[in-house]
């Protein structure tokens, strides 16, 4: 499963950081079916939110709706996109 970080630029005004919240709505509404919205805090001003659990098949799709909706939002130049890397795989130790 694939995971994306979906990113405003730090130097975002209060009223794109407005915009890119409504931008993290729209991708919810047209994106639950496909993947996860990962977000600490959905409510508060923020600049990330992860898409996760996004199968292979489903990646190009998942990312033609992030484009359209970026344009919509006027946020394609303030928003990234990117590959969050995998987690490190977990050593378990059994102790008898």
């Amino acid at each position: 499963m694939i995971c994306l970080n979906i990113t405003l630029n730090e130097s975002a005004t209060p009223e794109e950081v407005e915009r890119f919240r409504s931008f993290s709505e729209d991708v919810w509404r047209n994106l639950h079916n496909d993947c996860v919205l990962d977000t600490d805090e959905p409510d508060s001003e923020t600049h990330l939110f992860a898409l996760c659990s996004i199968k292979r098949s489903q990646l190009e799709h998942v990312q033609n709706v992030l484009e359209r909706l970026m344009r919509r939002h006027r946020l394609n130049e303030l928003v990234t996109v990117g590959m969050r890397a995998p987690a490190p795989p977990v050593s378990v130790t059994h102790h008898f």
